[in-house]
């Protein structure tokens, strides 16, 4: 579908590659052997402007878990990892594949 001329809203593709759209998955996508904080921390300069490692590491809860190797998280523990990446580049769309699946009652 073609925009209208004088339209503000950006392509998809547009919308993806300038970070105003994100995807926390329901699985997938992390490496088990690098601890959480390193996890975020080496995905964190994919982004052009990325948040601060430590306030998404904080605002997602994982503090406590920052020096755990990720395959030592639970499900819901790794969910909130995804989350933690999917919001680094501050999007302003945030799409969520069953994101309280796996997390236990508190977080959901």
């Amino acid at each position: 579908m073609r925009q209208p001329r004088g339209s503000l809203r950006p392509k998809p593709r547009e919308a993806v590659a300038k970070c105003k759209v994100s995807v926390v998955l329901h699985t997938g996508g992390l490496l088990p052997d690098l601890s959480v904080k390193d996890t975020i921390r080496m995905i964190a300069p994919t982004f052009p402007k990325p948040r601060d490692v430590d306030e998404v590491t904080t605002e997602t809860n994982l503090t406590h878990l920052a020096k755990q190797a990720v395959k030592r998280c639970s499900g819901g523990e790794k969910q909130r990892v995804r989350q933690a990446l999917a919001i680094l580049g501050s999007p302003d769309l945030l799409i969520l594949d069953e994101p309280t699946a796996g997390m236990d009652p508190n977080a959901r």
